[in-house]
Parts: structure tokens; C-alpha cells; sequence
């Protein structure tokens, strides 16, 4: 990224602080919107509210990839003049005009991709930020191909990648969800077996629930034992597993439990912070 920029690519940081990305010896941001802590919400929708006003959609690609009863919906919400920079600015601390051409930037500077990390996905609007910033990105044309995207930045190796593979407990591979008729028949013809349309237990759930409610448990990459909140609770109900398989680099606290112990490999060893843009595998 810091090789693009300096090689003329265009930047927009939204950030509370003001981190190397921002200004540093070999880079300049074009636009640092310094919002205050907690109103991520409200400006991705005041960039979204200057995209619909202004005629910066790309018709085409909604017409082509998007409902449009939906985003007719959504296009009629986010208009609204509580949302536009100018209404906002006082909660943000965001300057109107300054989100204005950051978002005039963003909706009409060819491919522009979205790059976000755990500020975003961990806070108390996460789930709705991640939805602002891709109808943001679906409003522009900005996903689909080389070079755009909405792009979540993980932190820990293979977050993202193994939520792509179905380790939720309502979804199979590809975030298809359990309660659909088609997805589980699909995937029971594919692996030859049979599948519930319940969904199972989270994993802060799973890590308290006795054995009268959960018989087994294989936990891959993970030390519950240490890490949940009110661990002798977790630890009486590991204890009380008819079957606990645990999967990991090294014996950690939790493998204590286990009945079964599948040692792991790690591709790497290293220091520092690797990605891809695929968001399969990050840390």
C-alpha cells in the first residue's frame, strides 16, 4: 500500500489518531478525516449521503449487481439530510467539506478499495459499520475486480479464512446458512452426510455448557481454558466433556482436557505482519 502511494495512488484515512499512513518522510495522505472515537457510523453514512446526492452512483453496476428494490430503500434512507456531512460534522468532529471531497475521491478515482481493521469489526457498531462500508462500495462500483473491494484486515493468522470455511456454527462454507433447505441439502449430496438445520453453540456458549447439552468438542487454535472469562466455569465444563479433541501448535492450557491431542504445523515462523487482500489468511 505504502508502494502505491508513493507511486501516485491516491489515499483517504479515517482514523482517530494520526498513525504514519496520515503523514510520514516518504508518504501524505490526501485526506485524513479524524472522527471522534464511536462515530464510525455516522461517517461512512455521510460519505454514502454525498455519493447518492451528488449523482456519484455507477448505475450500471447497481442496475446489474444490486436489488434494486432494496437499494432504491436504502438510496431513499441514506438521502436523508440528517446524514448528510453537515449534519454530522458536530457528532464526528468530521469538517463537511473535507468529507465531501474525500468522498468525491473515493466514488470517482477509477478502482478504489476499502481496507478495514479491528477498530471496525470490534466495536459495538461493527455489523452495521461493515454493511455501511459495503453498500459504500456497491453504490460505487467498487467491488468485483482487480484492484477494489472491501477488504478486512484480521488479527490473528487465518480469522478470516476460517469463517470463509464454515467454522460458524449457523454456516456452511461460503456463509450459506444452515436454515436453508438448499444449502444443507447441497453440502449433505457433498459430503455425504446428514446435517440439522439447528444451528450449534457459539464458542463463549460451548465454553460453559455441560455435558448434558454438549457431548464433544473439537477446539482447533484456541486455549479456552485461559482465555474465557470465569474460568473455573469453563474448566468444570471441559472436565465434564464425554469427548474433548484439541487441536493446536504447541500444549496449551486446555490441551489439560483433552482426550484427544492432534498436533498442528505452522507454515511460518517469523516476526512482523503478513496479508493478502483475499482476506484467507492474515496475522
Amino acid at each position: 500500500m505504502k508502494r502505491r502511494i508513493r507511486e501516485g495512488a491516491k489515499l483517504i484515512v479515517i482514523d482517530p489518531r494520526r498513525t504514519d499512513l496520515v503523514r510520514s518522510p516518504h508518504l501524505e495522505a490526501n485526506y485524513h478525516l479524524q472522527l471522534q472515537p464511536g462515530t464510525n457510523v455516522a461517517v461512512v453514512n455521510a460519505l454514502a449521503h454525498v455519493v447518492v446526492t451528488e449523482d456519484l452512483v455507477d448505475h450500471e453496476f447497481v442496475a446489474e449487481r444490486c436489488e434494486p428494490d432494496d437499494f432504491a430503500t436504502w438510496t431513499a434512507f441514506i438521502s436523508a439530510p440528517e446524514y448528510s456531512p453537515e449534519a454530522t460534522a458536530e457528532i464526528t468532529g468530521v469538517p463537511a467539506a473535507e468529507l465531501r471531497a474525500a468522498a468525491r475521491l473515493y466514488a470517482s478515482g477509477g478502482n478504489a478499495a476499502i481496507y478495514y481493521g479491528l477498530g471496525v469489526t470490534e466495536h459495538s457498531q461493527g455489523s452495521t459499520m461493515v454493511m455501511g462500508l459495503a453498500n459504500l462500495a456497491m453504490a460505487t462500483g467498487n467491488i468485483g475486480r482487480q484492484g477494489v473491494g472491501v477488504n478486512p484486515l484480521r488479527g490473528q493468522n487465518n480469522v478470516q479464512g476460517s469463517c470463509d470455511m464454515g467454522s460458524f456454527p449457523h454456516e456452511f462454507p461460503g456463509y450459506r446458512h444452515v436454515s436453508d433447505d438448499t444449502v444443507r441439502h447441497l453440502f449433505e449430496e457433498l459430503w455425504d452426510a446428514r446435517s440439522t438445520q439447528s444451528q450449534g453453540c457459539a464458542s463463549p456458549t460451548c465454553s460453559t455448557v455441560r455435558s448434558r447439552d454438549l457431548q464433544g468438542s473439537l477446539r482447533a487454535g484456541r486455549g479456552h481454558s485461559a482465555v474465557r472469562p470465569n474460568t473455573r466455569h469453563v474448566q468444570a465444563a471441559l472436565t465434564s466433556l464425554e469427548l474433548c479433541i484439541v487441536q493446536d501448535l504447541f500444549l496449551n492450557e486446555t490441551a489439560k482436557f483433552a482426550h484427544v491431542f492432534l498436533p498442528g504445523t505452522s507454515f511460518l515462523e517469523k516476526d512482523g505482519t503478513f496479508t493478502n487482500a483475499d482476506g484467507a489468511s492474515t496475522g
